[in-house]
């Protein structure tokens, strides 16, 4: 059985058609129990012509806020990389499509996603045992909705390199959703709010284990009237383990009536764990809303009083608590469809045994 077989029956997701990227090839893998429900229209799939250095270096993080400490593996974006294409169409219902990106060649990979004007569509990005670097340019067509999971598989003792950039049309929206819950990782996000009306929100959960580290760095261009956006970080970081928040929120002239929230929040489980947090927003126009949060800290003691009085011990307490600060995330995985309900699933379950 294969790894991308086994993830799926893992998952309970083995009823809805999916999309692997190995390191030989790009293939549509049909269901393999009977579908949930009647099958979409293939998505296209295609090969891409691999990218120019200058478009590769678009992905790379600023990290402009790294005064503390440099990264301990930084995100390559030079090299060759297999690039594939995937176009979703506008249909009648909400489409759920995972995406499984494993192999352990050195070269990257590089996938354009392109949701058509009206599509509707909820993806889920695993990678599985794969340290290759992952590029992921998406572009949501006008009034298109776009829930972008991305998922380190749990249980896999693998470095996650990867780098997002998405341009958002008028009156489009795209959901991002990030989950690491293990070993360690490097995702850098770019939004570009291109079109009137656009939205973005991005939450991630981020369990640092000992002497791990995570980066999470994530940049929104409002370059249109009336966008909002909202970037919520949750991290829980062990003993010796290094959790990085850099959050940066842009609003220019063109940025007129918009909104842009950011929170980014650190627990911290041990007096030997380490955390950063970098909440940036750039703003020059009047007319907006924008406002940052940020903080870094242990478990409020009375938070476990009163959870330990209602007869809860202590282990207990603090597990419930932790479960709780990296909830988000998976929650709105779960919402964005029947699928993303099972995965969501897994992760609370795989959440519960490292706590």
């Amino acid at each position: 059985m294969s790894l991308i077989t086994e993830t799926r029956l893992k998952l309970g997701i083995a009823s809805w058609p999916a999309v692997a990227l190995t390191g030989k090839e790009r293939s549509w893998l049909e269901p393999l129990d009977p579908p949930a429900k009647p099958p979409c229209r293939r998505p296209q799939l295609v090969a891409a012509a691999s990218p120019e250095p200058a478009e590769l270096a678009r992905f790379r993080a600023l990290e402009t806020e790294a005064k503390h400490r440099a990264p301990a593996r930084p995100l390559p974006c030079c090299g060759r990389v297999r690039s594939s294409r995937l176009r979703l169409a506008a249909e009648a219902t909400r489409r759920f499509l995972p995406v499984f990106i494993t192999g352990d060649r050195e070269d990257g990979t590089l996938l354009y996603l392109d949701v058509a004007p009206g599509a509707s569509a909820h993806v889920v990005l695993l990678t599985l045992a794969s340290e290759a670097p992952v590029y992921v340019d998406v572009t949501v067509g006008e009034n298109a909705h776009l829930q972008l999971d991305i998922v380190k598989c749990p249980g896999h003792d693998s470095w996650q390199l990867l780098s997002w950039r998405a341009t958002v049309g008028r009156f489009a929206s795209l959901i991002h959703n990030s989950v690491h819950l293990d070993s360690s990782a490097y995702q850098v996000g770019q939004a570009v709010l291109a079109g009137e009306g656009a939205e973005l929100t991005s939450r991630s959960a981020a369990l640092v284990e000992s002497f791990e580290e995570q980066r999470i760095d994530v940049t929104v261009s409002h370059s249109a009237a009336h966008s909002r956006s909202l970037v919520e970080n949750h991290g829980v970081v062990q003993d010796r383990g290094h959790g990085f928040f850099a959050v940066r929120g842009r609003m220019p002239q063109a940025a007129q009536a918009g909104d842009c929230r950011q929170e980014s929040r650190f627990l911290m489980l041990s007096p030997r764990a380490e955390a950063h947090c970098y909440p940036v927003l750039e703003i020059d126009q009047f007319d907006v809303a924008a406002g940052h949060a940020a903080s870094v800290g242990g478990i409020d003691p009375e938070t476990l009083y009163y959870l330990q009085s209602r007869g809860l011990g202590e282990q207990d307490a603090q597990r419930l608590v932790t479960t709780g600060f990296l909830s988000p995330a998976i929650h709105q995985i779960r919402a964005g469809s029947e699928g993303g309900a099972l995965v969501a699933d897994c992760l609370l379950n795989s959440l519960a045994e490292r706590i």
